[in-house]
């Protein structure tokens, strides 16, 4: 079968020796030329490539653009002399670089053919990594559920009483009259907006656990004791069940590294999930998860009293798809993914065991470097009523938020509905502010503002995303194409839309 490649070169002397290389090599390929990064784009709109030979420096832009558009293929750069930026594009996601004046037949079929196994065992690798993930995720489901549910019995008992209390009182009676009443009011609502925020806390860790990791995102902070609870609090019914947990920090509590939560939330998670495991069978049932500092690591420490790990076991366990458990019972690819994990995070992991039994497990992180302590800003002002467009395919949330936006001017549509009113009510050309939905149907987020900035142009740098977490890949592309554009994850508070608002009309 014939190998489909995309060849990006603007000079038509490299593209001549590409091209003679490849009739030389003992590849069969089929190989579509393009001179520009439009050209390209367009080529990959249309059709699909087994691997793309790109230059660095290209008339209307450069190949990590391309790189970042084509995330699914094999990428390999060409290049003059430009070595360490090419190592860079490398960092970035593509699979090989290859120096033009070394080019020859066996160089490129060798780069070739490495960047697709490459990208392929990438692929296998990650596919994987999800697979464990929603492994994890089934048997989380109980903790997750009562996570949910507990919340929303006391949110929907009491906006119940609040409404039933509401339909008892006399209108022509203001609430001030019985103080009792209204101080009941007051607490159901208040304890019902601490219950969604509390729902919303887990869907959003639940998301960042689940979601595939974007190589291209860097690392931020993470608060470790907050980190810990929240896994301990995911755990819980599977660890209750199975015995005793104990949990011991000890160290600063506001203590901060650097790293992906999700990532590091899935390592201990499975850690933990092991340990559960492993103490099923065990007459002391015990499992203890210590953080411990020093002054440049932090210490994860997760022990268990169950049989523990013979010296040949403790060898082979960090194979991948390697499993003492019976079929069905284990993926062979936990311990795999936390060593993964963990020295992506530039930390180290060990496994001990002792004859008489018990399993303990270390990881060490390193932790940031206290920074200077940061020059308090002042507290941006709200704007000027402002002249808004929230788009979003809900009804209820577009009344929601239009409420919760006044005394701005808040005009809510459907998408169709607000392209239409774009086009065709002079009120639109006082819009001042885009607010608009990533995902909906008809015509999603990146479709309206590409329609809305051909007639507005002044307002491309004036919308605000909001998304309720999940992103098809065009999507992806897209924020990838406009990365200052800010996107806001529902539910979203007025002081995240009112903060943005202030940077947006701030030179207005």
């Amino acid at each position: 079968m014939k190998l489909k490649l995309l060849l990006i070169e603007d000079d038509d002397i490299d593209r001549e020796v590409v091209q003679r290389a490849l009739e030389k090599s003992a590849l069969d390929a089929a190989v579509t030329e393009a001179d520009c990064v439009e050209d390209a784009q367009h080529a990959l709109l249309n059709q699909s490539f087994d691997c793309i030979l790109s230059d660095l420096s290209l008339p209307d832009g450069d190949g990590l653009e391309l790189l970042k558009a084509a995330r699914d293929t094999p990428f390999v750069v060409l290049t003059g002399s430009e070595a360490t930026q090419a190592q860079q594009i490398i960092k970035e996601g593509a699979q090989d670089y290859l120096i033009k004046d070394r080019l020859d037949p066996y160089r490129l079929e060798r780069a070739i053919t490495y960047a697709i196994e490459r990208k392929r065992l990438q692929v296998f690798d990650q596919q994987a990594e999800h697979n464990n993930r929603l492994t994890s995720l089934g048997r989380l489901a109980s903790s997750v559920a009562h996570e949910i549910n507990n919340p929303t019995a006391f949110v929907l008992t009491n906006i119940g009483l609040v409404q039933r209390w509401l339909k008892e009182h006399d209108p022509n009676q203001p609430l001030s009259q019985n103080p009792r009443r209204l101080q009941d009011i007051h607490q159901c609502l208040a304890e019902s907006l601490e219950g969604l925020e509390r729902i919303a806390r887990t869907v959003r860790q639940m998301q960042n656990f689940a979601r595939q990791p974007d190589p291209s995102q860097p690392p931020g902070d993470i608060e470790v004791a907050q980190l810990l609870q929240w896994v301990v609090t995911l755990t819980q019914h599977q660890l209750t069940d199975a015995g005793k947990l104990e949990l011991d920090i000890d160290g600063p509590g506001s203590l901060i590294i650097q790293g992906h939560p999700g990532r590091l939330a899935q390592a201990i998670t499975n850690l933990l999930l092991n340990a559960a495991q492993a103490i099923s069978d065990s007459p002391h049932k015990h499992i203890k998860l210590t953080a411990l500092t020093t002054s440049h690591h932090l210490r994860l420490i997760v022990e268990d009293s169950g049989p523990g790990m013979s010296k040949e076991v403790q060898e082979r366990a960090f194979e991948p798809f390697f499993t003492t458990l019976e079929v069905g019972k284990g993926t062979g690819m936990g311990l795999t993914l936390c060593r993964q994990i963990v020295l992506e995070h530039k930390g180290t992991i060990q496994l001990d065991s002792s004859p008489l039994g018990g399993l303990k497990v270390t990881i060490a992180l390193p932790i940031k470097s206290p920074d200077t302590a940061p020059v308090a800003e002042p507290k941006p002002q709200e704007p000027d009523n402002l002249r808004i467009l929230f788009v979003d395919d809900e009804p209820i949330l577009r009344r929601a938020y239009a409420r919760l936006l006044h005394p701005h001017k808040v005009h809510a549509f459907e998408a169709r509905e607000a392209d239409q009113w774009m086009r065709q009510d002079p009120q639109a050309e006082h819009i001042q502010v885009v607010i608009c939905d990533l995902m909906m149907p008809h015509i999603n987020g990146r479709q309206f503002y590409q329609r809305t900035v051909a007639q507005r142009p002044d307002l491309a740098s004036r919308f605000i995303f909001c998304s309720g977490g999940v992103f098809h890949k065009d999507i992806r592309i897209f924020l990838d194409e406009h990365p200052e554009l800010p996107v806001l994850l529902k539910p979203i508070a007025r002081e995240e839309i009112e903060a943005l608002l202030g940077d947006i009309t701030a030179d207005d």
